[in-house]
This record gives structure tokens, sequence and C-alpha cells, in this order.
């Protein structure tokens, strides 16, 4: 999965960081993080943008690119099952929340005015806010399908592995309702109005 912090709607130094929710004594949900870059330049708001859109991440399927991307994985480790009356039951687990950032880096910024430099620091906290927000959601969902993991009961003549469990969960209410929530937050924080918007064309408006 992707989030994207797009183009006002229209449209390298890597850091790992880990943290673990623990919701019973033999499951956790594990967040591990990490952060790449991407270099652009300009003397103005405008330069950096039309840097940004010519060098950010590409959008899979879609054309142009991103200004800022977060890309999350699901991954259950470590599962222990037990067959109980002829179910396989899950006793320990861990769902693995893999999430990669890729925001911009302005380089060569001594030579901008101070109004644009203060643009980008006020673009570049939003970007970061903007998909962090995104982490929370997906920490959600991921705390969601641990839960369910465990309830799930797969009957012993199937095979009990992590695979099979996983399967359990695609396609659920919950998958649908964490994509629906991801696309509403873009919609406040993109448009208007909206947090991100309005850094954007801060950035773009700075000379």
């Amino acid at each position: 999965m992707k989030s994207i912090f797009g183009l006002l709607m229209a449209m390298a130094g890597i850091m790992g960081i880990s943290i673990s929710v623990a919701d019973e004594a033999h499951s956790k949900v594990i967040l591990k993080e990490q952060i790449t870059y991407y270099n652009v330049k300009g003397r103005t708001g405008r330069e950096i943008f039309k840097s940004m859109i010519e060098n950010g991440p590409q959008l899979g399927g879609r054309r142009g690119h991103a200004l800022a991307t977060t890309e999350y994985n699901y991954d259950v480790q470590n599962i222990d099952v037990e067959i109980r009356n002829g179910r396989c039951i899950p006793v320990e687990l861990d769902v693995h929340l893999n999430v990669t950032y890729t925001y911009p880096r302005w380089v060569g910024n001594n030579a901008a005015k101070g109004t644009t430099q203060r643009a980008w620091k006020r673009f570049n906290k939003s970007v970061i806010w903007h998909e962090k927000q995104h982490v929370k959601i997906a920490m959600e969902y991921a705390k969601d399908y641990e839960k369910a993991l465990r309830k799930s009961k797969l009957r012993a003549s199937q095979n009990c592995s992590t695979a099979s469990f996983g399967s359990v969960w695609r396609a659920t209410r919950a998958a649908l309702k964490h994509n629906r929530k991801q696309k509403q937050f873009d919609r406040r924080d993109l448009r208007p109005g909206g947090r991100g918007y309005e850094a954007q064309l801060n950035l773009i408006r700075a000379k």
C-alpha cells in the first residue's frame, strides 16, 4: 500500500525506528520505519515545487510524481499454532507494519531568501505530519488485523500456516474501512483549508 502527499489534489539517508504495541501477553504489533530522501533545488518556492514535481517519487500506475510518499506492508511472523477440537488456534503471533517514507530534501538553499526558507520549513513540517497520520491509521488496521488473526480458527485438515491465517483477513470490512479512512484523510488535508494544501500554496507563493 502507498499513501501520497499530492499536488494540491490535482493529481540518501535512512533512519530505522521500531515501536511495539502489545495487545496480549503473546501477541504484538510492531512498527518499523525507515526514511529515504530525494534532492530538490530552487531559490523560490515555485522553483522548489517544480523540482519536486520533476524529481519526486513516481506514482505507480499513474502519470506524474508525488511530493512525498509512505509505503507500508503487513507481515505476520512468529506464529505459534495449537490444534484444539480439530481447529488450528493461533496462541502467539506478531504483526509487523513495515513503513518507508520518501521525503524531499532541499539542497543549495543558502541562496534563497528568508521568506522562501520559512515557507519551506512550514511545508516540510506539514509533509512529515501528513505522512505520520497515514501511519497512525495503518497502525489501527494492524491492531485490528492482529485481533482478527487471534480469533481465527481454521480446520486442522487445512495447512495451519502463516499464509493460511493471512488469507482469513483479505478483503474484509476492516481492510475496506482502512482504505476509506486513508482517502478521507487525504481529502481533508489536501483540499482548500487543509494543512497540507495551505503549506503547499504558501511555498509556491514564496519568493
